[in-house]
């Protein structure tokens, strides 16, 4: 996993499909301060949870863009959340930690390369 693709992947995955969350709403230097350090084998967690989320995203944007209604997208947006959201729990994290990871990963070069490094 190269470090561009977790900046570019992670992004496009949440924001495409999860719904924020509290952490995210606010600045990203205090999320930063607020959230405990990420361990060995979380990185390794992230770094797993990371793929599913971006081939759901894929998977997911192809029927986004061929939603014919509101309500279409509606139906497509909770289904691909909950897929995510299960993909991420299935490795051992919450969406929130993940979200979390993510934020200290795209201010911390450091935390970026060990991500990428542990693929």
């Amino acid at each position: 996993m190269s470090v561009k693709r977790i900046m570019l992947g992670a992004v496009a995955a949440t924001a495409c499909i999860l719904s924020a969350s509290a952490a995210l709403a606010g600045s990203a230097r205090a999320v930063l301060e607020e959230v405990e350090p990420v361990g060995d084998e979380e990185i390794a967690r992230f770094a797993r949870a990371d793929d599913k989320v971006e081939e759901i995203a894929v998977k997911w944007s192809r029927r986004f863009r061929h939603a014919e209604s509101d309500s279409d997208l509606s139906a497509f947006k909770a289904e691909a959340e909950a897929e995510v959201a299960a993909a991420i729990e299935q490795e051992g994290l919450t969406v929130d930690r993940y979200n979390d990871i993510y934020m200290q990963a795209a201010l911390d070069d450091e935390l970026a390369h060990r991500i990428a490094e542990s693929d």
